[in-house]
């Protein structure tokens, strides 16, 4: 079915268009909470035909949070979250053949932006337990919370590491907003917090969609050319550090 259907990363432009037209009703003319999980869910019909089936769970898993939390159950969406940071744990850390030769080649071919990646890692777990995890009650969902900050970090350091810059942009809009709705819920009030949680959420979902999709089509030899002169640039932008 993939085969016939969504061929050529023009198909992206489309769908893009319908999931925006998708957020823009949601955030500005029918605020309905019901209507949270709408868009993603949208890109998880949509990443049937154009990304690895574990990417799509990934998707239906987020669209599931954000069900939990149109529905003011908050641990079963962070528990969803929880599993869709998984999800995508799996797909980013499928190109890598060990765990040890990765690292190795981090070390050796970038060695200036693999260090600034594990202390910015460092960092901001840092943060999240000093400043975000004190506030949480005691109990199931302090636990939850630093087992979801964990996974979270671990798919945006690994996301980091990856070859798009879309699944990099993605995950630090992820990163983001989930930030500002844990400080919003545990620390103090944000202003404006459901746009200022919800613009970089529905960003990241688009972006990681983006991401996906097209690492999917050249990994199939579609578009390749375009995707071998970006990442060539990246490559040369690294190698520059």
């Amino acid at each position: 079915m993939k085969n016939h259907i969504l061929k050529s990363p023009l198909t992206l432009i489309p769908l893009g268009l319908v999931y925006a037209v998708f957020i823009i009703m949601h955030l500005f003319f029918h605020d309905s909470p019901i209507q949270l999980p709408f868009p993603v869910a949208l890109l998880t019909i949509f990443s049937l035909f154009v990304c690895p089936i574990v990417a799509t769970l990934f998707f239906l898993f987020s669209a599931l949070g954000d069900w939990g939390g149109a529905t003011g159950q908050f641990l079963p969406q962070m528990g969803a979250f929880a599993t869709a940071h998984i999800m995508l744990i799996v797909y980013l850390a499928m190109p890598f053949r060990t765990i040890k030769d990765r690292f190795r080649d981090l070390c050796s071919s970038h060695r200036i932006g693999f260090y600034f990646q594990l202390l910015s890692s460092l960092a901001l777990l840092a943060a999240v337990f000093t400043r975000i995890v004190p506030n949480v009650p005691a109990g199931v969902l302090s636990i939850g919370v630093s087992v979801y900050s964990i996974l979270i970090l671990i798919m945006w350091s690994l996301a980091m590491m990856h070859q798009s810059y879309w699944i990099k942009i993605g995950a630090t809009l992820f990163l983001i907003s989930d930030f500002i709705l844990a400080w919003n819920r545990f620390v103090s009030p944000v202003e404006m917090a459901r746009l200022q949680i919800l613009i970089p959420y529905f960003l990241a979902q688009g972006c990681l969609f983006i991401g996906i999709s097209l690492c999917n089509f050249a990994k199939k030899k579609i578009y390749k050319n375009f995707f071998i002169s970006f990442h060539s640039l990246e490559l040369h932008f690294l190698n520059s550090l």
